[in-house]
């Protein structure tokens, strides 16, 4: 499995190790649809972001409206969307997951949706907004006893974009 490291400045994923990365996405294209949620992750972080989008649009459709699967494959698709500096697709996305994950009261699904969320509004400079999401992603992350790398993935969020907010 290849890892990432999250950008102290940018707060996007660099893949540790490109080739790895790329075996794994051929694994996965492999594996057909079964692999395809996590394929759209590992080609945004590799930068394939035209392939991603095509793929997490597929993904969608293929999820079950109103399910955590549906939440979730929103949340890739909006995440790449970002990336391309699509902004306002995106920004619905997020916010369609956030309130989907908010009406199956799944609070990892919340907190991920409110961290990729502000995300997204870090990117567009929208500190202010970014920080609250972010600090409401801390707090559903520290009282769900969720593990210690989201955690400390969301803090490093909050600290860049306050070093950002100046």
């Amino acid at each position: 499995m290849p890892s990432y490291t999250i950008d102290p400045v940018t707060l996007r994923e660099v893949p540790d190790d490109v080739g790895a990365a790329r075996a794994h996405v051929a694994a996965l294209t492999a594996r057909g649809p079964d692999g395809d949620a996590e394929r759209v992750f590992w080609l945004r972080v590799l930068g394939e972001l035209d392939e991603a989008a095509r793929l997490g649009r597929a993904v969608v459709q293929r999820a079950e409206p109103g399910t955590a699967q549906h939440a979730a494959a929103l949340l890739r698709l909006a995440h790449v969307l970002q990336w391309q500096g699509r902004f306002a697709e995106a920004d619905a996305l997020f916010d369609d997951a956030l309130r989907q994950a908010r009406r199956l009261e799944h609070t990892a699904l919340t907190a991920f949706a409110l961290q990729h969320s502000a995300k997204s509004l870090f990117d567009q400079r929208r500190h202010a907004e970014a920080l609250d999401r972010f600090t409401e992603a801390l707090r559903l992350r520290e009282a769900d006893g969720a593990p210690a790398d989201q955690i400390a993935s969301t803090r490093q969020a909050l600290a860049a974009t306050r070093a950002a907010a100046g």
